[in-house]
């Protein structure tokens, strides 16, 4: 299996000057927790919903007042749609994360793949690969707290 089997297609994105009330706006009207960050058609990076919540926590600051490029991830791993499932694991626990962007040869996003899209949409095969991704994830929130 490879990430074009199990990413999710099309992909809603927004851009840096959105202000964090759009950008969660999209998050909650299509029920996802991270939004690629595009900028002239290319990916420039990922915000998520952690990232909005402690950006509005630590800011005396309304949501509308703060722009996505202010809070973004511009450090971006990313995956291309012939990466092998056990590649895209592997990005996903070497970058401590759990969405990977899926973009084409010149950087254009095609899709993006999660750990549900993975845990939902793979071969049993699979399924140990998941769980230790999994693991080294929680591994990580537990040493950040």
């Amino acid at each position: 299996m490879t990430a074009q089997d199990v990413m999710t297609h099309p992909v809603q994105s927004c851009h840096p000057e959105m202000n964090l009330a759009a950008a969660a706006a999209l998050m909650w009207d299509y029920d996802c927790g991270a939004l690629p960050v595009l900028e002239d058609g290319r990916l420039v990076g990922m915000i998520t919903d952690r990232d909005i919540c402690i950006a509005l926590g630590t800011r005396d600051l309304p949501a509308h007042e703060v722009t996505v490029r202010e809070v973004e991830a511009t450090q971006v791993t990313t995956c291309t749609i012939e990466d092998s499932l056990h590649h895209v694991l592997e990005l996903m626990r070497r970058a401590r994360v759990r969405r990977l962007p899926v973009v084409d040869r010149e950087g254009g996003l095609v899709g993006i793949v999660t750990l549900s899209d993975v845990a939902v949409r793979s071969d049993k095969r699979s399924r140990g690969e998941i769980v230790e991704t999994i693991q080294a994830l929680r591994s990580q929130q537990r040493a950040a707290a």
